[in-house]
């Protein structure tokens, strides 16, 4: 299966997770089975002093995978800075946010397993 982003539609999330700004995000799997379990797999682009709200994963794990630009996380409360080639990961039962402190967006990847 290949998925072109081109032939993707672009949503337009304002306060993502109750934070603020704007967060433009192509869904490539939205909900596909493999391997028994179910994944979304999306690209993401936060904007300059965007954030997205904290938040917690009961059912689900997700992962960030940062391309480009620099921001501060919140995993389950501790404050960290990262970059891009940095990943952070987000089991069921944590929480965690972010904020993009750039002067452009923040690109990344979301990959959420259920």
């Amino acid at each position: 299966m290949l998925i072109k982003k081109i032939e993707l539609q672009k949503n337009i999330v304002e306060n993502p997770k109750n934070g603020k700004g704007i967060l433009n995000r192509w869904d490539y799997i939205k909900e596909l089975i493999l391997c028994g379990k179910t994944m979304t797999f999306s690209y993401i682009e936060l904007e300059s002093q965007s954030e997205i709200g904290i938040h917690p994963h009961m059912d689900n794990s997700e992962v960030y995978y940062f391309i480009d630009g620099e921001g501060t996380v919140s995993d389950n409360g501790e404050k960290k800075t990262v970059k891009a080639g940095d990943m952070l990961i987000t089991q069921a039962g944590e929480s965690h946010s972010l904020i993009n402190t750039s002067t452009g967006n923040i690109e990344l990847i979301a990959f959420i397993l259920m």
